[in-house]
């Protein structure tokens, strides 16, 4: 064998076991939250990846909750009351990896605004809307992230109920104060 060949064969398993190494000690770890060497526990990258799968394991459970209200599934129906405008707050006390849903009772078109703040850490939201059960319901995403605080405002697309499933990726407690006012019949904790 030429003497080129036989360097560019040790170059590739070199490269290969470099890469086959990285694998295991940084991208599973980070990822997937598997740590076959230990060195992503000490890294910090197991944590990392435990939390993203449960990130997306949250995001999957919000997604079919909506999917399932759109395909007329059990949503809370919205009681037939005029429109008068409320205010009300709630703490929210999420557990590690603990997740809960706070919803406002809106009908269309009701405007109402809104405020919250985590009091350590960030939390995992997804702001949608799910419609009652009767043909013709609806669900609407308003919006999803990681976050500490957020405010805004929030117009109903249709009758139905209208807020936030909340998840804590955290290892520790996180309080969570929520304050709403506008055009609503009721803000509870589903």
């Amino acid at each position: 064998m030429p003497a080129n060949s036989v360097s560019l064969i040790r170059s590739t398993l070199l490269a290969a076991v470099v890469a086959g190494a990285l694998l295991a000690t940084v991208v599973l770890p980070a990822e997937y939250g598997v740590d076959v060497t230990g060195v992503g526990r000490v890294l910090g990258l197991t944590q990392m990846g435990v939390i993203k799968q449960e990130l997306a394991k949250a995001e999957a459970s919000a997604d079919s909750a909506i999917v399932a209200a759109a395909a007329g599934g059990s949503a809370a129906v919205v009681a037939a009351t005029d429109a008068i405008t409320k205010r009300d707050s709630m703490l929210i006390v999420l557990r590690p990896t603990q997740r809960t849903e706070v919803k406002l009772a809106m009908r269309k078109d009701q405007r109402a605004s809104f405020s919250w703040h985590a009091d350590s850490g960030t939390v995992y939201y997804n702001l949608h809307g799910e419609g009652p059960s009767a043909p013709g319901d609806s669900a609407h995403s308003y919006g999803r992230g990681t976050l500490r605080a957020a405010e805004g405002d929030i117009v109903a697309l249709f009758d139905g109920m209208h807020g936030w499933f909340l998840y804590n990726p955290s290892d520790r407690e996180v309080r969570v104060s929520l304050s709403a006012w506008g055009q609503f019949q009721e803000l509870k904790r589903m």
